[in-house]
């Protein structure tokens, strides 16, 4: 009986473990890569962040999250634009299906942004 009481509670805590980090997300050179559930909730509890999304204009004109200003990763102006910005509040990055998000995260890792949020999957893995 002691033995199975253990190993329930072995296999509770594990699962806690697990579900907790899920959700919160993996760090990746300094980058947070979270769910976009989380991702979206973490940035409305923020006071002071950023929100960019980095698609195309056209793409951005078929919806985005509120708040969002939007920084195209492909455009000639993207470095000059994001130089502007403000490099010790947390900055969280979108796009549609998670690849320039990533390379951008990791332009503004470069660039000097302290704490940088972005989302697995993209605009299109948001449940609308």
């Amino acid at each position: 009986m002691k033995n199975s009481l253990s190993a329930l509670v072995s296999i509770f805590a594990f699962s806690a473990l697990v579900s907790c980090q899920s959700s919160a997300g993996t760090k990746n050179n300094g980058v947070e890569l979270m769910p976009p559930e989380a991702f979206v909730e973490s940035y409305q509890a923020e006071s002071e962040a950023l929100l960019i999304d980095c698609r195309t204009p056209r793409e951005v004109s078929l919806g985005a999250i509120e708040g969002s200003i939007n920084l195209d990763y492909r455009s000639p102006v993207f470095d000059v634009e994001v130089e502007k910005l403000d490099k010790d509040v947390p900055v969280y990055i979108y796009c549609q299906g998670g690849g320039r998000s990533a390379a951008a995260a990791e332009k503004l890792r470069e660039l000097g942004f302290e704490e940088i949020h972005d989302m697995k999957g993209g605009y299109g893995s948001l449940s609308h």
